[in-house]
């Protein structure tokens, strides 16, 4: 544990922003290689949030690119550190002429 914010904030925002799934791929490797805090960011809730995003984007790839549609925002966390347990909550647009969004909820557990 460290009360400073050195590496897991910045891995977790290009985690989330990266439309390259190699990038985002690495930075998952990177958070969940290891158990680390830094002050209330935890490496693996991180690295778990990452990937549940990936997943909901890339169902929707093509041609190895996500559209500006299928993106996920925002993501909002409700998070037990001690019961290592977070319930996540985001919203995805539809289709690509859709103002429409999707609600996608899920819990993880670490």
């Amino acid at each position: 544990f460290t009360s400073d914010t050195g590496a897991i904030f910045p891995l977790y925002l290009v985690g989330l922003k990266s439309r390259d799934s190699a990038v985002r791929n690495d930075i998952v490797d990177i958070l969940l290689s290891q158990h680390f805090r830094e002050g209330l960011w935890d490496s693996i809730l991180a690295g778990k949030i990452i990937r549940w995003v990936q997943t909901i984007e890339e169902a929707h790839m093509e041609d190895g690119f996500i559209p500006e549609w299928a993106r996920v925002r925002p993501v909002y966390t409700d998070f037990d550190l001690q019961l290592s347990k977070a319930r996540l909550l985001c919203f995805q647009r539809i289709s690509v002429e859709s103002k429409v969004s999707k609600r996608r909820e899920a819990m993880i557990f670490w």
